[in-house]
């Protein structure tokens, strides 16, 4: 088990990641001025690398960011009518101090959302016939390539250049892709104690799941009476009490038939551990 971690790239939580987006996307956080929005840039910063995706280009995203502006001007005169001139130009200038939603639409909202976790969740392995892949740097450029098209035409038929915006700089673009993206992770072979087999899995952690529900149980359990323990208290019960519960929680485990399963070669070393506390 820790030779196959070895190999694990740690990956940002598939309920968390989806969560964001969809929280900045519904947020006010866009300035409506076109001069707020720089050029986007599509050459990867690690030369060595080299993922540039040169079929993407800016000038739909700056003549969308003008149009915004333009309506939102046109909103304010509609609203000042009685108004000229350098009244008129103060009331535009004053109302935009207010950030704009980024995608005012729930349903554009929930279609990039769903695009994203279909992105998110995609392997060879579980979504491809078996033999058809063959894992390479070329393999993976050519996904994160179709994902980032995909997204980017998605964006650009719904005219939401603020969202695209988003979407690559935080997300898409090749330094960001890579830390959430499944399909960058080649197959991991466990030896199988029991059988002398491999069994093949998709390498990835949701890093902030286990982290937490280690201390969501915690906390609710074990320092439900205790809300401000002393720093003693506290490794005793973590040591004695919580640990001690989970190393008797994965010997417990049994097979369909309530038969103890043979320990794997990994149930020394992960007893071990959580023992010592490292």
């Amino acid at each position: 088990m820790q030779e196959a971690f070895s190999e694990v790239i740690i990956s940002l939580c598939s309920w968390h990641a989806p969560r964001a987006i969809i929280s900045y996307l519904s947020d006010h956080n866009q300035w409506v001025w076109q001069t707020k929005h720089p050029e986007l840039r599509y050459q990867d910063e690690n030369r060595e690398r080299g993922w540039d995706i040169a079929f993407l280009e800016s000038q739909w995203v700056a003549v969308r960011n003008k149009e915004f502006e333009e309506e939102f001007c046109q909103k304010i005169r509609n609203r000042y009518k009685d108004l000229e001139d350098e009244s008129l130009q103060k009331k535009i200038a004053d109302a935009g101090t207010t950030k704009q939603i980024c995608v005012v639409e729930k349903e554009v909202r929930r279609g990039i959302i769903d695009m994203y976790e279909t992105h998110l969740r995609w392997h060879p392995l579980t979504h491809m016939p078996q033999g058809l892949w063959k894992f390479s740097t070329e393999s993976v450029k050519q996904v994160w390539m179709d994902q980032t098209r995909e997204m980017y035409e998605a964006c650009k038929a719904s005219g939401q250049s603020w969202a695209w915006e988003y979407l690559w700089k935080n997300w898409y673009c090749p330094d960001r892709w890579i830390i959430w993206a499944r399909a960058v992770c080649d197959e991991v072979s466990i030896p199988n104690s029991s059988s002398g087999l491999t069994v093949c899995q998709v390498p990835i952690i949701n890093s902030n799941a286990p982290v937490e529900s280690f201390w969501s149980v915690f906390k609710r359990r074990n320092l439900r009476r205790h809300a401000r323990p002393k720093l003693e208290f506290l490794i005793d019960i973590l040591m004695n009490g919580h640990i001690a519960h989970l190393i008797r929680l994965v010997k417990a485990h049994r097979d369909i038939n309530g038969n103890r399963v043979c320990k794997p070669s990994w149930y020394g070393h992960l007893c071990s551990t959580l023992t010592s506390g490292t």
